[in-house]
């Protein structure tokens, strides 16, 4: 190889280097700034991923011992278990369900006391309960929850339920998993957010306000507003006037200290347990409201106590 050659070999390899190394470091500062780019599923592609999940626990489920899996035709299968749902939300319109039945030798309460100490992988106990609440107990249930799977689904549940039959126990498995309604990747906040405007608004005073120049955190929060999901049919409504005289939080992402907001998002300074939307404008556009806008306040709530407690 000339000399020539060999300083142009030398330089691709300094050069390949050197993107390799940047690339790393990017993706270490990204690590260490715990950034979690968000993912966009359309509501085909969320009812798919929630069907599988649905599969996926019920065939994971531990069957007490002798236990084997029937079906709902079985002459095993309590008919008392043959209902469309053993326990059933009408507020929640994004729910799917799989039914699964089993059958053993022992007692429904020896079906309950193996699932309470066999619990679904990764589940927790919600609630246990028995129909109908007086007189006769007809069937005893359990029922398991695990931490939702957003951005993909929401929320899962796993409803076990036991019964006499047959001189044997039927019991019944529904796996419920929530789909959610697609949001589109341009309904988000787009990159180049330097400055953010925390607000806070009480009703008869002036707003207060704190500016934060924290590019970590400016990224932090949009990226956790671009992976919310928008406000599903099922998702409960307070009324207007109960949030009519509470304070307001609003906050605002510009690409220049003064210049035209980049987005706008807003919520009452309510907790989890109320729900409502997250208000959310693209460079003046209203954009469809988003779910679960109390993670934002959460992340937000050390400078918002300070604005509260300001004179």
């Amino acid at each position: 190889m000339t000399a020539r050659g060999t300083r142009v070999a030398l330089g691709g390899l300094v050069v390949a280097a050197t993107v390799a190394l940047l690339a790393a470091g990017l993706a270490l500062a990204s690590a260490d700034r715990g950034e979690v780019k968000p993912l966009y599923v359309s509501s085909a592609a969320s009812k798919r991923a929630a069907r599988h999940d649905m599969h996926r626990r019920s065939a994971s489920l531990d069957l007490p011992p002798g236990g084997r899996r029937v079906s709902r035709q079985s002459p095993f299968t309590s008919k008392r278990l043959g209902v469309p749902h053993t326990i059933y939300g009408p507020y929640d319109l994004h729910a799917m369900w799989r039914a699964s039945f089993l059958t053993f030798r022992g007692g429904p309460r020896q079906a309950v006391r193996w699932f309470l100490d066999h619990p679904p992988p990764g589940s927790k106990l919600y609630n246990r309960y028995a129909y109908p609440r007086s007189g006769h107990k007809w069937y005893r249930c359990l029922w398991f929850e695990w931490p939702d799977g957003r951005p993909v689904f929401d929320q899962r549940n796993m409803i076990i339920c036991a019964a006499s039959a047959h001189g044997q126990t039927s019991v019944r498995v529904d796996a419920e998993a929530s789909w959610l309604e697609g949001r589109s990747p341009y309904e988000r906040i787009p990159s180049g957010s330097r400055y953010m405007e925390v607000i806070l608004k009480k009703p008869g005073e002036d707003p207060r306000r704190s500016l934060v120049t924290d590019l970590a955190q400016i990224d932090h929060i949009v990226d956790l507003v671009n992976s919310l999901p928008i406000v599903q049919r099922y998702t409960c409504a307070s009324s207007l006037e109960e949030l009519e005289h509470i304070p307001k939080v609003q906050v605002v992402f510009r690409s220049t200290r003064r210049g035209w907001p980049i987005a706008k998002i807003s919520r009452e300074l309510v907790g989890k347990s109320q729900c409502p939307p997250l208000q959310f404008s693209l460079r003046g556009r209203p954009e469809r409201g988003l779910d679960q806008g109390w993670l934002v306040l959460r992340e937000l709530h050390d400078r918002i106590e300070r604005l509260r407690r300001h004179r």
